[in-house]
């Protein structure tokens, strides 16, 4: 969120994608207020469903996010003067070499998100499907003090 909010302050023409990013992050940062919350109080979980659509969401946006970034910035060397002259993601900024760097560094932790809402998307929808686990009727058990 910080390498995104420094671009977007640095730049002097706005990018599209990048103002995505930063939705993507500002969006994540609100729910895992309430996905932290719902952790540990059920009674806000509504059974595990609203957890699981809040982190399939949260992966489809950060995917998005992700690839288009990627798309923009294509694949080059930042220090590459051709490349910081003709992208238009970098071109927006005084230091191009720096933006070229924040951008890289931007999409890697927009992929790492992505990967880590969508292994919380799995997780979600486990539980709100009952675990996925043995039943507690199949767990054997030793007998109750009453027994010995």
């Amino acid at each position: 969120m910080a390498l995104t909010g420094h671009m977007i302050s640095d730049a002097f023409k706005d990018s599209s994608i990048v103002n995505f990013a930063m939705v993507c992050a500002v969006f994540a940062m609100l729910a895992l207020v309430y996905l932290i919350a719902a952790a540990f109080m059920d009674s806000i979980a509504f059974g595990g469903i609203v957890p699981l659509a809040i982190d399939s969401f949260l992966t489809l946006f950060w995917f998005a996010g992700a690839v288009a970034l990627a798309v923009k910035l294509g694949v080059h060397s930042c220090s590459n003067q051709d490349y910081l002259h003709s992208n238009n993601v970098i071109d927006r900024a005084r230091n191009r070499n720096q933006r070229c760097h924040e951008a890289q560094a931007t999409d890697a932790f927009l992929f790492f998100g992505f990967f880590a809402f969508a292994v919380s998307a799995v997780l979600s929808g486990l539980s709100s499907m009952g675990g996925g686990g043995p039943r507690a009727s199949n767990i054997r058990r030793g007998p109750a003090m009453s027994h010995v």
